[in-house]
């Protein structure tokens, strides 16, 4: 029977096109043979091989909830998964609705179950956040496939959030020995800076207290040298400074010189243009 999803959902406890009534618990639901034969390989034999059954079909309560035989049959009528309000959900409702994916060969809603319990169980924050929690989920697990004949999804999942929760550890692990080293090899230079300022003040001698005294000799040579440097380099500008002033003081000289001489000599042309004049006025008095 090929329908659609919405066409399955509306036919889901249906009496009117109904051919089959699942029994489970105190409860029966209106079904068709077509559409559970369809998603199960189980109900397929049960309704069409050798020994089928008629009108009717039970199913076993002795270890499933009632709630979970609700969620496989609304499965396979094409009903999104919803968490029931009246059930405690924990690993342990998750393992129940995978046990009874398996038992009726639902792969599609084994899948499903699988990726409730990696989002609710492993990604959940009491697991994520504390590893004895994480522990206890991988050892439920476990005891869980040594009690059945199980496929291995399950496994492989819990698997791989093991080898990651391993690595994590081993990194974290080799983050905090780096740390601690990167501390002590800290701690161990201060303590060599210390002794070595201790040993050079209290003077004791060796080999390292030796050269640490030396490297502080030559630290001291170099510092009187560039003071001895900055003291000639200050002694060579005083002299550059008086012999600009000495300088000075001869051009300036020698200035007033050539002015005092250019005052005579005028003087003495003016002495001489003044006779010229008066000797002219004489000559034409006569």
């Amino acid at each position: 029977m090929d329908l659609s999803s919405q066409g399955r959902m509306r036919m889901y406890n249906d009496a009117t096109t109904s051919d089959l009534t699942v029994h489970f618990c105190d409860r029966s639901i209106y079904a068709h043979k077509a559409i559970l034969s369809e998603r199960s390989e189980v109900f397929y034999r049960a309704f069409y091989g050798p020994f089928a059954e008629t009108s009717s079909y039970t199913i076993a309560c002795e270890e499933y909830d009632v709630q979970a035989i609700e969620a496989l049959l609304k499965h396979i009528y094409s009903f999104p998964y919803r968490e029931p309000v009246d059930v405690e959900l924990n690993l342990d409702w998750y393992l129940q609705l995978y046990l009874i994916a398996v038992e009726y060969w639902v792969d599609s809603f084994e899948t499903t179950v699988v990726h409730l319990i990696e989002a609710e169980v492993f990604l959940s924050v009491p697991v994520i956040n504390h590893g004895r929690k994480f522990r206890e989920c991988c050892r439920q697990i476990e005891g869980f496939y040594d009690s059945y004949a199980l496929p291995m999804s399950l496994f492989y999942l819990m698997d791989g959030y093991i080898n990651a929760s391993d690595k994590y550890r081993i990194d974290k692990q080799e983050i905090i020995k780096e740390k601690i080293v990167r501390e002590q090899r800290r701690a161990v230079e201060y303590r060599t800076r210390s002794n070595r300022s201790t040993s050079l003040e209290s003077g004791k001698v060796g080999e390292r207290n030796e050269a640490d005294r030396l490297m502080v000799r030559f630290e001291e040579v170099l510092a009187n040298l560039d003071m001895a440097n900055r003291k000639g380099q200050i002694h060579e500008k005083k002299k550059r400074s008086k012999k600009n002033r000495h300088a000075h003081a001869g051009r300036a000289g020698f200035q007033t010189e050539l002015e005092e001489d250019y005052g005579s000599a005028y003087c003495a042309w003016e002495q001489v243009v003044v006779d010229a004049v008066q000797d002219r006025s004489d000559w034409y008095c006569r």
